[in-house]
Order: structure tokens, then sequence, then C-alpha cells
């Protein structure tokens, strides 16, 4: 797209109008990166978001090497490890116990 003043103008309008950067491109016959990267190159800061991101908990502390890592509960944000000492590889003897179970063998 060739970036004239009139072009640059008729931008601004459609952003003034509140459309977005993909439909303002849809308009102009470019793709929404173009309109944001002329926006970047004319020093525009992008406008903020209506919605406030959606920022996940950070995981809970890994617990050390010989103690158990068996997650305890079902929501991420509320993870405890069960942190009793290692019996073989990152599990405890209970909790080895839920995680490998003998399939009975069929007759």
């Amino acid at each position: 797209m060739i970036w004239t003043a009139t072009t640059i103008a008729e931008m601004y309008a459609l952003l003034d109008e509140g459309l977005s950067w993909s439909a303002v491109g849809a308009r102009m016959g470019c793709s929404k990166n173009t309109i944001a990267g002329k926006l970047r190159r004319l020093g525009q800061r992008p406008r903020p978001a209506s919605e406030p991101p959606v920022h996940l908990p950070s995981p809970p502390p890994m617990p050390s090497v010989r103690t158990c890592q068996w997650i305890e509960g079902d929501d991420p944000r509320a993870w405890v490890f069960c942190g009793e000492p290692v019996w073989r590889g990152v599990y405890c003897r209970a909790c080895f116990a839920r995680c490998y179970q003998r399939l009975p063998v069929a007759a």
C-alpha cells in the first residue's frame, strides 16, 4: 500500500469511528498488520484493550527433588504437592501405588 496524506487521513477517520484495525484494513484493502505497522511508524500507541488481559496464576513452587511431587487437587491455582520423602522416581510409596497400579491379567 502506498501511504499518502489522504490515505493516512482516511485511516485516522476510520479509527476515530471506533473501527478495529482489521475493519480499517478491510475497508482500505490491506491487512490489520499493515494498519498496525503504519500506526507504529507514526509513533501511535495501540489503543487499550476493551477488557484487561487474563493473567494465569503463577505455578506453585516446585518441591525439592527428594520430596514427592504428587499434586493434590484439581484447581491449578490451589495445587499442593504431597511433600513426603521420595520412594521411587518422584513419588512417595503411597502416591506411587496410586499412580502405578497393576492391571489384572486376562485369563
